[in-house]
């Protein structure tokens, strides 16, 4: 019922006039709306606390995606469905904390995808400053799944996207240039480019993210959010960079 107002996959980047349409097509179909704010989100806490307002949570759920989905089926039995959700203030966060905002962009529209196919219809929808054009592409199946046991270690804690301070040396790893891109054609070229050429090891170091992130932060949420969607597939997406703000101790 909605689907002709919401571009690309979950979830929906729109603007706040594109928001409002969807809102009112929303309401004339029945469709329950939750509207929730992550800008001035410390802590996880903070964030399962504004997705309180919207779902009903048992006492034992804790604020986390891993507690989330383990009472994800008490959850969904005292959730009023169809539902669209609307986030604001994502776009703020990114620009504190990228990490948080995008693994809780990540973990959603995952969340999001999972339950509607499960029955549980959930639609994500995020405010953005201006039109974005999404990805249309998605990787194949990765020759052979990546397992990120021999260098767990090295990766961050807290989850994807894993966001390091230098890639470490993973021979047959795949790299790809994400600062050249400027546009979601682009984005669509580089997953072609691996799928085309997939690393054996299912390993993809992508440089760049944060020249991208300074540059246009909706346009690198969008890059994660494509690229990170390969880790269903098998593959295993690294993000160097520098500072402390990369890596997650």
């Amino acid at each position: 019922m909605l689907e002709p107002l919401l571009p690309g996959d979950e979830p929906h980047l729109l603007t706040e006039a594109a928001l409002t349409t969807l809102l009112t097509a929303a309401r004339a179909h029945g469709v329950r709306v939750g509207r929730i704010s992550i800008g001035a989100a410390a802590n996880d806490v903070d964030i399962f606390d504004a997705l309180r307002t919207v779902f009903t949570f048992p006492d034992y759920c804790g604020s986390g995606w891993d507690s989330f989905d383990d009472a994800s089926d008490d959850i969904a039995e005292d959730t009023e469905f169809p539902l669209l959700m609307v986030v604001d203030g994502a776009f703020p966060l990114l620009a504190r904390d990228p990490h948080r905002a995008l693994h809780f962009l990540l973990n959603a529209a995952d969340e999001a995808r999972r339950w509607t196919a499960e029955g549980f219809t959930w639609t994500l929808a995020v405010a953005t400053e201006r039109d974005l054009e999404a990805p249309r592409r998605h990787l194949p199946d990765a020759p052979r799944p990546a397992d990120p046991s021999p260098w767990s270690g090295l990766l961050p804690r807290g989850g994807e996207p894993f966001m390091v301070a230098s890639a470490p040396r993973i021979p047959g790893a795949l790299t790809v240039d994400l600062e050249r891109i400027r546009s979601a054609a682009d984005i669509d070229a580089v997953i072609d480019a691996i799928a085309a050429a997939p690393p054996a090891n299912g390993v993809v170091v992508a440089d760049g993210l944060q020249r991208v992130l300074r540059r246009e932060p909706a346009l690198a949420a969008q890059i994660v959010l494509a690229l990170d969607v390969s880790y269903r597939h098998g593959f295993l997406v690294l993000y160097p960079g520098s500072g402390n703000e990369w890596t997650r101790r």
